[in-house]
């Protein structure tokens, strides 16, 4: 009996929910960025968004690949961080934001979610076309400074109240077409700052 009060109290330190009760499904997606090439195109929505609003000049998208290694979590007002992935996911997805890619799916408790935080270990771009900075078209490899700490913590705000058997999804939008451009021509690589602040969510439906 102790050992199992033991494994449920480390349970429930861990975010895991245990409680039997109604429960609904989260699914976690990652885009290489927010629809339309632009986060603020959803802004009207009933997505919350969080950061800044990154314009694509028209015309003059960045192609590409972008590579990543992230974990999602979230959590309700107070309460601890549950994991909806099941440790790194690694995910490829396209610069220009056309594509999605899943890279977790939970069952959680019905109720009312605030805080989301995806925490990434990689991002980096295979850059193919459209590219250019201080005159300099740049082709190939694009990466994101992690610094000594090798992770970026990323918390954002979300509005999310989870119905029981509903079905919602949290699409991380990682907005490249803006940080891209703000990659150093020499070293190509793009300050943590700058990818940390561009990185938005939208809650569907």
């Amino acid at each position: 009996m102790l050992v199992l009060a033991a494994a449920q109290v480390l349970l429930a330190g861990c975010g895991e929910v245990a409680s039997g009760g109604a429960r609904g499904e989260v699914s976690a997606y990652v885009a290489g960025d927010g629809p339309g090439g632009s986060a603020s195109a959803v802004a009207g929505t009933s997505a919350l968004l969080a950061g800044s609003a990154w314009e694509t000049p028209a015309g003059n998208a960045v192609k590409g690949t972008v590579t990543l290694r992230a974990q999602v979590f979230v959590s309700a007002p107070n309460g601890p961080w549950i994991e909806v992935t099941e440790g790194e996911r690694e995910a490829v997805v396209d610069a220009e934001g056309a594509q999605e890619k899943e890279v977790g799916r939970r069952l959680l408790d019905a109720g009312i979610y605030s805080r989301m935080r995806i925490v990434f270990t990689r991002v980096d771009v295979d850059v193919t076309d459209g590219l250019v900075i201080d005159g300099i078209p740049i082709v190939g490899r694009v990466a994101v400074n992690f610094g000594g700490t090798q992770r970026i913590e990323v918390e954002l705000p979300i509005s999310l109240t989870l119905a029981e058997d509903a079905e919602v999804d949290l699409v991380v939008d990682l907005n490249a077409q803006g940080w891209l451009r703000s990659a150093n021509p020499v070293t190509r690589v793009v300050p943590a700052a700058v990818f940390r602040n561009a990185v938005e969510v939208r809650v569907r439906p």
